[in-house]
């Protein structure tokens, strides 16, 4: 006939029908949820070769009248009502070709093994058994839960894996809080070492920063209220000791003065003040 559309709203007008016969058209969508109250003298129901989707209604046990239902080649799921074994009168019964699951109910394993011919289906007068189906979905179940699982896991190690080779390898020896400071004097690294000994090499700012690591935390060896001491390897072997003065508030000038001074005094019990740096804000002496 080449109907389309959804199943026909007129056909509730039809009160005494006993035959309806829409097979081999084009009609989809849902079978009515309240087909009883539509046909409900209903004997013949044929709805085969359509494309009709969605659960067989429950309500359709209520057409106490049935003798033949046909349901085959659509688009239908879920699983058969258990409801259906109220239909005593059924002879005919064929829902091949649709994707229904679950059991078959007990009442209807009379009919032929191919009118139930779903790949979900299980039991009589099918010949694969429930508890076998149901372990075999339980096992594809779980077993795409592990493997997704697993997938997940590799793409996350994968992503640790490239996010840590793109971070910044540490070198030896720094902490980012210990020598900030330093960090900020980098661009001073030409500044000249004002030195008070002749006998002592001239040095500059660079020369200082290679001989402690860029004053890293391993190389200091005291902390007082002056500031701290930093132990500094010269490319000879020899070692001097170099403080960084804590929170001095001395212009460049008044500092300068007092190295000057400091730098003059020669007593036996006190360590030679060899020479200073001003860095910026930073204040070194050697």
């Amino acid at each position: 006939m080449g109907l389309k559309g959804g199943f026909p709203d007129g056909l509730e007008n039809c009160s005494s029908m006993t035959s309806l016969d829409l097979s081999s058209n084009s009609l989809s969508g849902t079978i009515p949820a309240d087909i009883s109250k539509r046909l409900q003298y209903i004997t013949n129901l044929d709805l085969s070769y359509n494309g009709f989707s969605g659960e067989i209604p429950e309500a359709l046990a209520n057409c106490t009248y049935l003798n033949a239902v046909n349901l085959q080649h659509n688009k239908l799921t879920g699983i058969l009502p258990g409801q259906l074994a109220a239909l005593s009168r059924l002879n005919q019964f064929n829902v091949a070709d649709n994707q229904l699951s679950g059991q078959i109910p007990s009442s209807l394993s009379k009919f032929p093994s191919s009118n139930f011919a779903n790949q979900d289906l299980c039991g009589k007068p099918l010949s694969n058994d429930c508890t076998a189906t149901s372990s075999s979905r339980t096992g594809v179940i779980v077993g795409s839960a592990v493997g997704g699982a697993v997938i997940t896991l590799i793409i996350v190690a994968v992503i640790l894996f490239i996010l840590v080779r793109k971070m910044p390898a540490k070198k030896k020896g720094k902490d980012v809080e210990e020598n900030k400071w330093a960090k900020t004097i980098k661009g001073a690294k030409g500044v000249k070492v004002s030195m008070f000994e002749k006998s002592v090499s001239k040095m500059k700012l660079n020369d200082l920063m290679k001989a402690t690591g860029d004053f890293t935390k391993e190389n200091i060896i005291g902390t007082g209220r002056s500031g701290t001491m930093y132990r500094a390897t010269l490319p000879d072997g020899s070692f001097l000791a170099i403080e960084r003065l804590q929170d001095t508030q001395h212009s460049d000038n008044q500092f300068t003065s007092e190295m000057s001074t400091l730098g003059s005094v020669r007593q036996r019990n006190l360590v030679p003040l060899l020479g200073y740096c001003i860095a910026k804000n930073e204040r070194l002496l050697v």
